[in-house]
């Protein structure tokens, strides 16, 4: 449909939002040629930022801008020549903005924005998309050299603390109301129709119902999983062992589900932003841990759902676990999911976090709910043996954890 006024936007845009440290980006984005596509898992406020966005447009006038959810694919996107006839027979300005929620939901999708890019000029493709697999196979080949890509994930919990107001400079480690949302975020995690609900009991059934709906319903129909409890069962045992080394085949064992089926839904909670996988770190192969993975949550809010764990008291004895997948997520944060390594030795010595940066050098972190008086003995063992490339490392803990 083409937006012609504020008024058309404001029914899509929710009474109270958090800003988005990535909105910037997009509308910086918006002045670029390329095609721009935002991935990010349903309900974690993609429609939100791509309503922003057009209200900014439109405000400023000088464009047509377009928006069209694939959720329910419109006749006339079946052919790009017919589309974009019906797109320029709307249009009254040179500049056009059109922008496609749920693009992975047409199969073509690559092909198709691959065409009409190269083809017609004076239109902006805007996509966002659930599923990543799905979305970057269909524009991988078709739209290489063509896109920038950016990534919404949940609400950071130092979004969540800036939306309040906080000082960022100014923030003690006594800071009372700090340690407190934090809390409240190894509970309740991210996303934003939970953030924003006051209510526990309200909170409690939002993410039970984003569990269960998405995570279950969703994935299970894009990525073709015959039994949702497959899926169900999968998760929830990867929610279970959260930051161990991930093993097919006692995935397979534990969950009674065939290795092929098993991974397939591991395919799928990856695809579906449900999950990350972290790969070693490891230089010496014959006594460091290579080739194996360990995986955590996006939103600690949908690992705890799916265990049953929605309440400060359920998680007291996940306490560590949950901090270790927060400080793994900043980390990510700053310097990108590619980047984020952890270190273990056969004889079973382990570093949580080493980050990998530029030119080869490196950052060590161990996560620590409670303060740590002493270095640990795993952090003395990885500096002596990469002291030449190591630049910092450090115990992140409950009480520093913002300064990372």
């Amino acid at each position: 449909m083409k937006i012609k006024n504020i008024g058309e936007i404001q029914k899509f845009l929710p009474k109270k939002s958090i800003e988005r440290e990535i909105h910037r980006s997009l509308v910086e984005g918006l002045a670029r040629e390329e095609v721009m596509i935002l991935y990010g898992p349903r309900q974690v406020g993609k429609s939100v930022e791509v309503w922003k966005m057009i209200e900014g447009l439109v405000k400023i006038g000088g464009s047509d801008v377009f928006y069209f959810n694939f959720d329910v694919l419109p006749t006339e996107v079946r052919d790009p020549e017919e589309f974009w006839r019906w797109i320029k027979s709307m249009s009254n300005e040179d500049k056009i903005y059109v922008f496609i929620d749920e693009a992975q939901r047409f199969s073509n999708i690559g092909r198709w924005i691959k065409y009409l890019y190269d083809s017609k000029t004076g239109i902006k493709w805007i996509l966002t998309g659930s599923a990543s697999l799905d979305l970057k196979n269909r524009t991988k080949e078709s739209l290489v050299g063509r896109k920038i890509e950016f990534f919404l994930e949940p609400l950071s919990l130092k979004e969540i603390i800036k939306d309040e107001g906080v000082n960022w400079q100014k923030v003690e480690k006594d800071f009372e109301g700090l340690n407190q949302k934090l809390r409240e975020y190894l509970v309740y995690g991210g996303y934003p129709g939970v953030v924003t609900i006051t209510s526990l009991e309200a909170k409690k059934q939002k993410l039970v119902e984003i569990a269960e709906t998405y995570l279950i319903s969703d994935i299970s129909q894009m990525y073709g999983i015959g039994d949702k409890q497959d899926l169900k069962m999968v998760a929830t045992y990867l929610a279970e062992n959260i930051g161990g080394i991930l093993s097919k085949d006692n995935l397979s064992n534990i969950t009674g589900i065939g290795k092929y089926e098993a991974t397939k839904c591991l395919e799928a909670l990856e695809g579906g932003f449900v999950v990350r996988k972290i790969r070693s770190f490891a230089k010496n192969k014959t006594r460091e841990l290579t080739h194996r993975s360990k995986v955590y949550f996006e939103d600690l809010g949908i690992r705890n759902a799916l265990l049953g764990k929605l309440g400060e008291e359920k998680i007291l004895m996940d306490r560590g676990k949950l901090f270790e997948n927060l400080v793994i997520k900043i980390l990510a944060e700053k310097w990108g999911w590619e980047n984020i390594k952890y270190w273990r030795t056969t004889n079973q010595t382990e570093v949580d976090a080493v980050v990998v940066k530029a030119e080869g050098r490196i950052e060590a972190y161990e996560a620590k709910y409670s303060q740590s008086k002493t270095k640990p003995k795993n952090l003395v063992s990885f500096e002596q043996r990469y002291g030449q490339i190591l630049d910092r490392t450090e115990v992140i803990w409950s009480g520093n954890w913002w300064k990372v």
